[in-house]
């Protein structure tokens, strides 16, 4: 497929180096920091999935509920641990996980590494896509690199399941600009059961279906995957933990220690770096703000604006503050926005989003907050 603007007409293929150079580039970077934070002596414990070299620091945090879900093939009634449930994670990843180890004999840990990082590698080239008709070839090759670089990223190559969720939601995006609307529904349906903000992504979809169908009501109806999804989830939940909306009564108990919190029985250390910590939570979170009103006066279509706009709004949903940058980083609209403004925002962008990769990637694998 090829696209034309202003006289630079490109081709996936001539893109295609730019997607592995930044895919590799980026899981380079992220395994130095891993093999760092563990050759470290750190004062407190990590709790990790796997012990392996470089397993051991992706599947930290969620990844120990994901994980286990996907090992067991069920939720457990039970909670995992300290008094964390993990019915509030939700199905898709886990069963993707689960799928894989059939290729890695088993080794959960490290099929979960190998589904988040081969979801990017294909989010990738879908939104190379998505983005063809409105990108010359160098804003399409920079907003790779800051896709990839953004600071929430380094959850990208963690065993989470973002990526999944990325992939399936720019998979319905493309599916409705194609008007295949079955496609469209079951990736919807994905999108929903592989994290709680994909529900919100039926908005973006519904204006892609709009943009490419208008006046015609009947492809909308592949937006009911989503609840319909919702409500088979709800069914099994009622099954196995005899409450249908476990996932949802379970966030109660959710409760995360802030980066201001005084020590615990739990985390006995106490954090020296409070208030540069929130200082680059707000901080992040202000980058993005002050990007949104030009993304959304920009020339990309709706359905992709919205794209941004709903990562935006999931952040103040979730009330967590301290992942701001890894909701934000599934924006992927903010990194073509970007890419085509001006030299020096291009430029300052750059440097930022690796710096903040860098400094999020050593906070994230430490444990001193979490993605």
């Amino acid at each position: 497929m090829q696209a034309t603007r202003g006289g630079d007409a490109w081709t996936i293929r001539e893109l295609l180096p730019t997607i592995l150079a930044s895919f590799v580039l980026s899981r380079l970077a992220l395994f130095a920091i891993v093999l760092f934070v563990e050759a470290a002596p750190l004062p407190f414990d990590r709790p990790t999935w796997s012990s392996a070299p470089l397993l051991g620091g992706l599947t930290g945090h969620d990844a120990l509920y994901y994980l286990g879900i996907a090992q067991d093939g069920t939720y457990h009634v039970q909670p995992i641990t300290q008094h964390y449930p993990d019915w509030v994670f939700f199905p898709a990843y886990p069963i993707a996980v689960k799928l894989a180890s059939i290729l890695t004999l088993g080794n959960i840990a490290l099929a979960g590494v190998l589904v988040s990082n081969a979801a990017l590698l294909g989010a990738m080239v879908v939104i190379a896509r998505l983005l063809q008709p409105h990108a010359d070839l160098a804003t399409a090759k920079l907003a790779q690199w800051l896709f990839v670089f953004a600071p929430g990223a380094v959850a990208f190559g963690m065993a989470y399941s973002d990526t999944l969720m990325i992939l399936t939601t720019s998979g319905a995006l493309l599916a409705a600009r194609q008007r295949r609307v079955w496609p469209v529904a079951v990736l919807y349906g994905i999108a929903t059961l592989s994290r709680p903000p994909g529900i919100l992504m039926g908005l973006p979809i519904a204006f892609a279906l709009w943009e490419s169908m208008p006046r015609r009501w009947t492809p909308m109806l592949a937006l009911a995957a989503g609840p319909i999804a919702i409500g088979l989830f709800a069914a099994y939940q009622g099954v196995v933990l005899g409450d249908p909306l476990a996932f949802i009564h379970g966030q109660a108990q959710w409760q995360l220690r802030t980066v201001t919190e005084a020590p615990s029985a739990e985390r006995p250390y106490t954090n020296p770096f409070v208030v540069p910590l929130v200082a680059l939570l707000l901080g992040t979170l202000l980058a993005y703000t002050a990007t949104l009103p030009g993304l959304l006066r920009s020339r990309l279509p709706r359905s992709q604006q919205l794209v941004a706009l709903m990562a935006y709004v999931s952040v103040f949903i979730s009330g967590r503050l301290q992942s701001d940058a890894r909701y934000l980083a599934a924006g992927w609209p903010y990194a073509w926005f970007l890419a085509g403004s001006r030299r020096w925002v291009r430029t300052t962008a750059l440097v930022l989003s690796v710096a903040g990769y860098l400094v999020y990637g050593v906070l994230n694998i430490t444990q001193l907050i979490a993605p």
